[in-house]
């Protein structure tokens, strides 16, 4: 149910539905991930932030984790944190396009404005078709 309420954008009964759902989800990892949408949803980041530390315990090679990680980091600005996650979910899945964006942002946090540049463009490159990634380097 989460899934349809957040695909027809009613995010708030998908969070009431992912919260119900972890009431009874036994794998941990899942039951996390549950967790920090739901914060994230709620805005409250550092809240997400421990859900996810919490299933890299449990399965430290997900790339998907560290990249959802790393934009909970981005809205904290904690923008090193954020270049470490993003960086450690490119090496597990260096075709992320979605991850060399997130890097970018993150860079462009930290002001370190050609590090962002370098990213958005790699983005462009695994994806050629990516509008984000464009939409980024327009605001370079």
């Amino acid at each position: 149910m989460g899934w349809a309420f957040q695909d027809s954008g009613r995010d708030d009964e998908a969070a009431k539905a992912y919260k119900r759902a972890a009431q009874f989800e036994t794998d941990g990892v899942k039951k996390q991930y549950l967790l920090a949408w739901v914060a994230s949803q709620e805005r409250d980041h550092k809240r997400s932030v421990e859900a996810y530390k919490q299933a890299l315990a449990l399965k430290p090679a997900e790339p998907f984790t560290h990249f959802r990680l790393g934009w909970e980091y981005y809205y904290l600005r904690q923008y090193q944190d954020a270049v470490t996650s993003f960086k450690e979910a490119i090496r597990l899945d260096p075709k992320n396009h979605e991850a060399y964006l997130g890097l970018g942002c993150a860079y462009k946090g930290l002001k370190q404005n050609d590090e962002a540049l370098k990213s958005y463009q790699t983005a462009v490159e695994k994806k050629p078709d990516f509008a984000r990634g464009y939409v980024a380097l327009g605001w370079e």
